[in-house]
């Protein structure tokens, strides 16, 4: 609702079937805001068209709204009226002319919509300019108020909206400084975070730990024969299978190059090894089906898994719970164990 501020020639609006009112009102108000200044009509839907015109004010006398003659308008606002007033409310400052002495009366016409209330007599008397004056400006006062509530509304759904894009920018942030690109998994650096954690709390509540170390098999041949596209679209398969055959629990994350390991806090070694198994089944049968898609008649690559759980490696501290996991991987690949190496050391690809 923009600004609209009454000036010294306000257009009125007068709902009223009392002569002797609307003749006063009329000779009052024409003196004190000029000739034409007043409308006056007799009927409520009369009244709403004048309002709907843009009136800046709508004087309703509340004997008008009465349809029963046996009602004391002094005892409670007419549904008519009340019915008006929710239409106008927001729109046209409407001053009500009632029993003003009536004050359960009055506080429910206010609550009702009106912007003000005047007693019949004194705008017989010759105070409709005063009252009207009065009602203008405490129009225009709840015209500035409601648009500064809605100014404030909508810097407060600005402030919100930019808040949640910054919210969404700040775990985009969050997400891509714990997450592998490539493998949408989590990286070495939340990794070793969640390794440590996950240890401490193994060790505190005697309950097992269990880790995968997963390795590919020939994977820098694919890398020299297809090229880095193709390797990172294994990769890639990697990191689904992976995500798809593990739980929420644990901590699927790529530890570099072609490396993986999985953490499985609460699980025994049979059961990871039987997860092991699982992963290694599935990385296989998608990679024979990727390869018949693309039409590659060689072998690609193949998967090893090391295993091993703080309760069987006997682990001091998070670092030997990976090195034990190292070390039955290169086992399990029938070649010679490396030295052992700390989370945090480089290592290299296959």
């Amino acid at each position: 609702m923009g600004e609209k501020r009454h000036t010294s020639f306000p257009r009125l609006g007068l709902l009223s079937r009392d002569e002797p009112l609307r003749s006063a009102c009329a000779a009052d108000l024409t003196a004190h805001f000029g000739h034409s200044c007043l409308d006056a009509v007799d009927t409520p839907d009369a009244a709403q068209r004048l309002a709907d015109e843009g009136v800046d004010l709508l004087i309703v006398d509340v004997a008008a709204m009465v349809t029963d003659p046996n009602h004391h308008p002094g005892r409670a606002a007419p549904e008519a009226l009340s019915s008006l007033l929710d239409h106008l409310k927001g729109n046209t400052p409407t001053l009500v002319v009632g029993p003003v002495d009536e004050a359960l009366w009055t506080a429910e016409v206010i609550e009702a919509g009106a912007i003000d209330v005047a007693a019949r007599a004194w705008l017989l008397a010759g105070h409709a300019s005063f009252a009207v004056e009065s009602a203008l400006a405490k129009g225009y006062a709840q015209r500035r108020h409601e648009l500064a509530m809605c100014e404030l509304r909508q810097g407060v759904d600005e402030l919100r909206s930019r808040n949640e894009s910054l919210e969404l920018c700040v775990s985009k942030l969050e997400n891509e400084a714990w997450t592998d690109a490539l493998t949408e998994l989590a990286n070495r650096r939340q990794l070793e975070s969640m390794l440590d954690q996950m240890f401490s709390e193994a060790v505190r509540y005697q309950t097992e730990l269990s880790c995968l170390m997963i390795d590919l098999d020939g994977f820098k041949a694919v890398n020299d024969m297809h090229g880095h596209a193709v390797g990172d679209k294994i990769l890639r398969l990697v990191g689904k299978v992976i995500s798809a055959g593990v739980r929420g629990a644990d901590v699927a994350a790529r530890y570099g190059g072609d490396e993986f390991v999985v953490l499985m806090p609460r699980t025994s070694i049979d059961v990871a090894e039987a997860v092991a198994g699982r992963l290694r089944d599935s990385f296989l049968r998608q990679v024979e089906a990727w390869q018949t898609v693309h039409g590659v008649a060689e072998s690609m690559c193949g998967m090893s898994i090391g295993v091993s759980a703080l309760s069987k490696c006997g682990a001091l501290d998070a670092a030997g719970l990976i090195d034990a996991a190292d070390r039955e991987l290169y086992a399990s690949k029938g070649t010679e164990i490396r030295p052992v190496q700390t989370p945090s050391s480089q290592r290299r690809a296959s």
